[in-house]
């Protein structure tokens, strides 16, 4: 079985190297947007955290101006007290001071009076001492009276102008407080919209990087795919690692007949077959080899955009995700379409001898991240 390879051209290689140029931007882009959304995820701790410290001083705040509230209310309270024990005070006095009053005008009376007429309308010498002394002593004890209710009067006075004092003093206190209180809250609104400022500007971010990361997986796939539909230039190495294995590959067709083995030929020295030939006959139905999604696929038996070996012919390439590849040429119907979601086992085309073939039969290729592996050694 002879096959003729042509070289991919310049513009394919010369695609790869745009697509790896945008890869790499894209990376970059990725690196400086997970910068920029760690130095906001720090913007918005710090803000939260300051957030949080104003919420306490606010709610001691808050406090303090209750006490102060308590306070004043306390004070209202002891200073309408202490009016009311003044009124007393200003009303006994005046009851003393009358009291005085009427005991002067009586002393007055009785000292007009010759002390002769006084002694004669007494009923004895005695008697009559007895009533000056008498009016003295009453007079004597209404002036102590009087001079203590003053006292009393002048010592709630004080304290009535103590508590005039401490109201002005906690008046002041409350305006103080009630406006640190209000700071707080125009900080905390301040605060509160440059970290919704920040929140959106992180979410901005992570849409961005969730985007960039994206398109990264896309470019990193249609770069996998470039490298499988143009052939891949990398052969030898090791040819059938565990985790390819692992994939749980399964053979393309009902037959494990192998017409043609890696090594089988060479297109050229140093690039050998790299896949396997198992033969049949036109029509017989091709599988996929394991779950995937159609990267590309090929109608023109010579013909393909990506400049793949125009031998392979009609053929199919599906993707398997983590670089994996396989490849299916030389068919006579494609049943899938580009795009298309396929499972182990599927129909996906018709064995055929299209391209450069000596009769019918399906070349197989398993590729990961553009080499060529060993199909014989994987598949079970």
């Amino acid at each position: 079985m002879v096959f003729s390879y042509v070289t991919p051209k310049n513009t394919s290689a010369s695609e790869l190297d745009q697509k790896q140029l945008e890869l790499n931007r894209l990376q970059k882009e990725i690196d400086s947007l997970g910068t920029q959304l760690k130095q906001k995820n720090s913007e918005s701790d710090t803000l939260t955290n300051e957030i949080s410290k104003m919420e306490l001083q606010l709610k001691q705040t808050q406090i303090q101006l209750q006490k102060t509230e308590q306070e004043i209310s306390k004070n209202e309270l002891e200073s309408q007290a202490i009016a009311e024990q003044i009124e007393i005070k200003k009303k006994e006095l005046a009851e003393e001071e009358k009291t005085l009053d009427e005991s002067l005008k009586l002393i007055y009376v009785e000292g007009d009076a010759p002390f002769i007429e006084t002694l004669f309308s007494s009923k004895s010498f005695s008697d009559a001492l007895d009533r000056v002394e008498s009016l003295s002593f009453v007079s004597q004890k209404v002036q102590n009276t009087i001079t203590e209710i003053e006292l009393l009067k002048k010592d709630l006075e004080s304290k009535q102008a103590e508590l005039a004092q401490k109201k002005k003093d906690l008046e002041e206190l409350k305006v103080e407080q009630t406006t640190q209180k209000q700071a707080i809250q125009d900080q905390m609104v301040a605060k509160g919209r440059l970290l919704a400022e920040t929140k959106g500007q992180e979410d901005a971010y992570q849409a961005k990087m969730k985007a960039a990361k994206e398109d990264f997986s896309i470019m990193q796939a249609e770069i996998d795919r470039i490298k499988a539909i143009t052939g891949g230039e990398s052969y030898g190495g090791n040819l059938c690692p565990a985790d390819a294995k692992a994939k749980g590959f399964a053979w393309p067709t009902a037959s494990h007949s192998v017409s043609g083995g890696y090594y089988a030929y060479y297109y050229s020295p140093g690039k050998p077959h790299g896949a396997i030939d198992i033969g049949g006959s036109v029509g017989t139905p091709i599988y996929a080899s394991n779950d995937g999604v159609v990267a590309d696929v090929v109608y023109q038996p010579n013909y393909n955009t990506y400049h793949r070996y125009l031998s392979y012919g009609m053929n199919v390439i599906v993707n398997h995700g983590g670089g994996y590849f396989t490849l299916y040429a030389h068919l006579s119907a494609i049943r899938v379409s580009v795009g298309q979601h396929v499972s182990r086992g599927q129909v996906i085309a018709n064995m055929g001898n299209t391209g450069n073939s000596s009769g019918p039969h399906l070349h197989f290729e398993i590729l990961h991240n553009g080499s060529k592996l060993d199909p014989q050694c994987i598949l079970p």
